[in-house]
């Protein structure tokens, strides 16, 4: 069985770029105008990776938040956790599976 295989047909790329993306967006860019989910193909794409049992069982949001803003005190000094956004990462999506 090969790494594709295990993971429900994600690549090496897909866990790549879940990853980079979510992280890029809230050190690097510091943005907040729009939200993945202002973007619906990049929200897609992400719910439909999220699906998959080896990103759902591997990922902590919770823990990915509060490492963020806990552990940066240059950006956050006060160390404030925002409760949200609160993201239905469950809910369908019409990408067709092949």
């Amino acid at each position: 069985m090969t790494t594709t295989q295990q993971a429900g047909g994600a690549s090496p790329v897909d866990f790549g770029a879940f990853g980079d993306y979510g992280d890029y967006r809230r050190k690097e860019a510091k943005v907040n105008l729009r939200r993945l989910t202002d973007y619906p193909s990049l929200w897609a794409y992400a719910r439909d990776l999220y699906a998959l049992p080896a990103f759902r069982e591997t990922t902590n949001f919770d823990h990915i938040k509060r490492h963020y803003f806990m552990t940066h005190p240059h950006i956050n000094p006060t160390r404030i956790v925002p409760d949200g956004p609160l993201l239905d990462w469950e809910a369908p999506h019409a990408r067709s599976v092949s």
